[in-house]
């Protein structure tokens, strides 16, 4: 698990600061729940109390997932990159110190590198774990001890920091050894959680909170489908949402929001990747509606009648398709016209 921030919601004009907090499930599985601030609680609302004994949490060294597994009785494992962070942004300060440590931190992910190229698994990965990586992780912290009783070495230095970091987290950064499960980083996460970063770079922020909390069910899906190998799927499903049939009305023509029919004229039938061609309104229209309002087949003409009075007389196009998206930012009216000709 993990934490990462996005802008969502406005509070007195600025853009608030959330975070999601993806979770890299045992099935190669994510999800990205939102919350509107890091508060230790958002861990337990996250996961839950854990139904079955002997599950693990890995993390960083974010206090909150300490006091959750502390918490919950879980076993706590660590990152050993965060660890090797901790000492690389130190290395202005005390180059040689950080050398030796880098170092060694290298030949555990060297072992790592060595178990993935072979298909270790079970048994025969944590013997192997235990074997190599054992007597390189004891080695490692009686060097910690050794840099403690260098003389000059104050508090504040970073060095110092990365130091104390480390060997606070002895026993959670070990878990790995005897749990071949146990990955030895969270880098699977990081990569997985990538999206969200690069969208601060594209769409910037999400206009509500729950418009974020939305971002993170359909990243969710995008993520998961992405580990699985299975991006066709993801448009059968996202095609199959966009042609979903309306409920059938008395005054709708034969074939168009028919119960009775059980595929839209237009739908695809047999492949995932079928093109629809028609004339009705694109796929990226119907994804963009207000609400709960249900998806129409025909073509859709929105009309925001605000009940606000701009200066210019007319709605701006901005807030149009901020309406479309879910995202306007003031209450409206809305009438609904539809057109059933082609």
């Amino acid at each position: 698990m993990d934490e990462t921030s996005i802008k969502a919601g406005r509070h007195q004009g600025w853009m608030k600061s959330a975070y999601f907090w993806p979770v890299f499930g045992d099935q190669d599985e994510v999800c990205f729940p939102f919350f509107p601030t890091r508060e230790h609680g958002n861990v337990l609302r996250a996961l839950g109390a854990p139904g079955i004994h002997g599950r693990v949490l890995l993390s960083d060294g974010y206090a909150a997932y300490a006091a959750y597994a502390k918490k919950t009785g879980l076993t706590h494992a660590q990152c050993w990159a965060h660890a090797r962070r901790e000492f690389f942004d130190a290395k202005d300060q005390d180059p040689k110190g950080v050398s030796q440590a880098l170092q060694q931190i290298g030949e555990l992910h060297v072992i790592e590198a060595h178990i993935r190229d072979h298909k270790l698994v079970g048994e025969s990965k944590r013997m192997y774990r235990l074997t190599h990586s054992k007597p390189v992780v004891a080695k490692f912290f009686d060097w910690i001890d050794q840099q403690f009783q260098r003389q000059g070495l104050l508090p504040s230095n970073p060095f110092t920091k990365a130091l104390a970091y480390t060997r606070e987290r002895r026993a959670c950064l070990e878990v790995f050894l005897t749990d071949a499960e146990v990955p030895i980083n969270t880098n699977h996460i990081e990569r997985a959680l990538r999206a969200i970063p690069m969208g601060r770079k594209n769409w910037m922020f999400c206009w509500t909170e729950l418009g974020a909390k939305h971002v993170g069910i359909v990243q969710s899906l995008i993520v998961t489908c992405r580990l699985h190998d299975i991006d066709p799927y993801l448009v059968d499903v996202l095609q199959r949402v966009a042609y979903t049939q309306p409920p059938a009305s008395p005054n709708s023509p034969p074939g168009c929001g028919n119960s009775t029919s059980p595929t839209p004229p237009c739908a695809p039938t047999s492949t995932a990747s079928a093109v629809c061609r028609s004339s009705r309104t694109p796929v990226s229209y119907r994804l963009l509606r207000a609400r709960s309002l249900p998806l129409i087949a025909p073509d859709i003409v929105w009309n925001p009648i605000p009940r606000i009075k701009y200066s210019s007389g007319r709605t701006p196009v901005s807030y149009r398709l901020l309406f479309r998206a879910g995202l306007a930012r003031h209450r409206t009216d809305v009438r609904l016209e539809v057109n059933h000709e082609p």
